[in-house]
């Protein structure tokens, strides 16, 4: 079982609440290696980004990190089925509560975009093996170093679609959640939509050149590179709009790739 190096970048935009929130965990349970990462973003900008990540952070802490050092990875059901319940749960919550803030604003002026979903990115990484789950317009891409050469694909975002199951309250929609295999060399890049939506594949591609690619700090310095370059092209910042990314490289060895499983 793989170690991991983690990273995230947080470019806050003009409000006190720009709607962008970063979820990062890295360590050992049980001797089983384990890394956390997400994205979230409310459309509304009324706080349910800190909101949810907060409580993800309380289930992993609580509950899931337990589940994947007792299956040694994040193949197990109860893993899946645990996550599942955590993201429909806070998902409920956040409902209610707009719904009833909703009533609240009636006539008042309610906040733009209080109506839609929380725009989720994230991955469970256990040993091997790891756990995707996404809703929205953000980006996930992966990022391995096969043929010794990084190659990018982008496995969720707009005109793509993570198959897997997994459900929120009525009239929302569904999370997917993917199960499967990170191989070594290999590293998933989580994004706001406004964090890529002006650099190129060989932007990204530099974030995984595993020759040069030991450290912590190399790590970080890369995705502030990139951060920083996503901030002058989209020119988030002045638009009040924050940015947002977080990456997990598995680094057990050379070589390898994003391996899909059931």
């Amino acid at each position: 079982m793989g170690d991991f190096l983690t990273s995230c970048y947080h470019k806050r935009g003009a409000g006190k609440k720009d709607g962008v929130s970063l979820l990062l965990q890295q360590g050992t349970c049980r001797q089983t290696a384990l890394a956390f990462a997400c994205v979230c973003c409310d459309p509304a900008a009324a706080g349910g980004d800190r909101y949810f990540t907060g409580q993800l952070l309380l289930w992993y802490r609580r509950m899931g990190a337990l589940l994947c050092a007792k299956g040694r990875g994040t193949e197990s059901r109860a893993v899946k089925e645990s996550l599942e319940r955590a993201l429909r749960r806070v998902d409920e919550e956040l409902l209610d509560y707009r719904t009833k803030m909703s009533g609240k604003c009636a006539g008042k002026g309610a906040e733009k975009g209080a109506g839609k979903d929380i725009e989720v990115s994230g991955i469970l990484c256990g040993g091997d093996g790891f756990l995707l789950f996404h809703r929205g317009g953000q980006s996930i891409y992966q990022i391995n170093t096969r043929f010794l050469r990084p190659n990018v694909k982008k496995i969720a975002g707009e005109n793509t679609e993570v198959c897997g199951s997994g459900g929120c309250g009525e009239g929302q929609e569904r999370f997917c959640i993917k199960q499967g295999i990170l191989q070594p060399g290999a590293g998933v890049l989580l994004a706001t939509a406004s964090f890529c939506s002006n650099l190129t594949e060989e932007m990204l591609k530099g974030c995984m050149e595993m020759e040069s690619l030991r450290t912590q700090r190399q790590l970080d310095k890369r995705l502030g590179e990139l951060g920083r370059e996503a901030e002058i092209r989209a020119k988030a910042a002045e638009r009040g709009k924050g940015l947002g990314a977080a990456l997990v490289v598995s680094l057990a060895e050379k070589g390898g790739g994003l391996r899909d499983g059931r």
